[in-house]
């Protein structure tokens, strides 16, 4: 670690972890779920200290039409099937 960051770490009190960062890492005092409250309800499976803070949207994601080959597709009857990795590597 550079000498200038162990300096400001001593004023501020800060924890340097060398030995067990992986079990440092994995045990935050707090997480957050990217989901609002309503969507999931807390249960004992949940690590200690998660709070959800809503969904991530991407707001430029978000506007503009819908193109005309989609929409033919959402207005066909059937309801379409959507698959995807989700937030995972694929």
């Amino acid at each position: 670690m550079s000498s200038p960051l162990k300096s400001t770490g001593s004023e501020h009190k800060w924890v340097f972890c060398r030995e067990d960062w992986h079990s440092w890492l994995g045990y935050p005092n707090r997480s957050i779920a990217l989901w609002p409250d309503w969507f999931a309800t807390p249960d004992s499976t949940w690590p200690a200290g998660v709070v959800p803070v809503g969904f991530i949207v991407d707001s430029d994601a978000e506007t503009g039409e819908i193109p005309d080959e989609v929409q033919a597709i959402l207005n066909g009857g059937e309801a379409p099937i959507l698959i995807t990795g989700g937030t995972g590597c694929i």
